[in-house]
């Protein structure tokens, strides 16, 4: 018996695994080995990957554990850097011990073939479908984790997010963050947006409650939501990420909420915002006269939807 480490590399919809063809058998398989002496599992998962793969990874939390010869360890992981199938083992080596073809297989098809451990493949999937909004050509929305205060701080203290978002003369603390975003809100989805693997920005939706539905003057039964954003790391700014942000996100309200409409209250001020969301499809409705205060002065806002098309 022998303990294992092995890695979940994820990106996008795609997670890594190896074909493996044994004695006429072909199945597959998540890359992986034996803990040697010394070694945690995440150190394991983190060798194996390079001698398997040739590529360095980042092993983030640990998604399963199986007792099958011993405990086999299963961690979410990213690469950090090199492209797999460059990899070096003793197992390329070796005939007796068949082929090994790393490869990327999109998530939904793991159900579709021999994947083993079978119960990884289904935890896997899972939590994908739970923990991720949506992913589209890089750009991946996500549940908020605890982890991801210190994200929200350093966006939120930065006076040139604060701008547009808080205001500079609100900058916010670990404290404030919890505050804000940590309390229990059953109505409210609160989201970390990403980019290429890397943190980016923030997004919330929730359905209109009936109070603001009658303020809007929308009909009661409509399935309304709102949504709310920022792109905290100001390098991704006017590289077109907003757009493709906001059109991926109302789809998936569309779709998956059975919205009938999206609504924003962007302050009137904020012209470059405005034009991103004109561009996304978004059309003013009616002006919200100091509606919102920001840096010490009442700010108008535009009160603005899109609507879903009637098929």
């Amino acid at each position: 018996m022998r303990n294992r480490g092995s890695a979940l590399i994820l990106k996008n919809d795609r997670v890594v695994v190896i074909k493996r063809n044994k004695d006429g058998e072909e199945y597959f398989v998540f890359p992986g080995g034996g803990i040697e002496a010394g070694e945690t599992p995440a150190q394991t998962t983190k060798r194996e990957a390079f001698e398997e793969l040739g590529v360095q990874i980042d092993v983030k939390e640990c998604l399963e554990e199986i007792e099958f010869n011993g405990i086999q360890y299963f961690f979410l992981a990213e690469i950090l850097e090199g492209e797999i199938g460059r990899g070096l083992g003793e197992e390329y080596k070796d005939d007796s011990r068949g082929t090994y073809e790393p490869m990327w297989m999109a998530i939904d098809d793991l159900q579709y073939v021999d994947i083993r451990p079978r119960k990884v493949a289904e935890r896997l999937r899972y939590f994908v479908e739970e923990e991720i909004l949506f992913q589209n050509e890089g750009l991946k929305v996500r549940k908020l984790e605890e982890k991801d205060n210190y994200l929200l701080v350093k966006w939120l203290s930065d006076p040139v997010v604060l701008e547009f978002y808080e205001g500079r003369d609100n900058p916010f603390d670990l404290d404030k963050v919890h505050k804000a975003f940590y309390t229990p809100d059953d109505e409210e989805m609160r989201c970390i947006i990403e980019f290429d693997g890397q943190e980016i920005g923030y997004i919330q939706i929730y359905p209109l409650d009936q109070e603001t539905k009658a303020e809007y003057g929308y009909d009661q039964d409509e399935t309304i939501y709102g949504m709310d954003q920022f792109i905290g790391e100001v390098a991704y700014w006017n590289k077109g990420v907003g757009t493709q942000l906001v059109t991926s996100m109302v789809a998936y309200l569309i779709k998956e909420k059975q919205a009938s409409r999206v609504v924003m209250d962007p302050q009137t001020r904020n012209v470059r915002a405005l034009r991103c969301y004109e561009k996304c499809g978004f059309k003013k409705v009616k002006l919200l006269p100091e509606r919102e205060l920001h840096e010490g002065i009442y700010q108008d806002c535009w009160l603005i939807e899109y609507r879903a098309v009637v098929k």
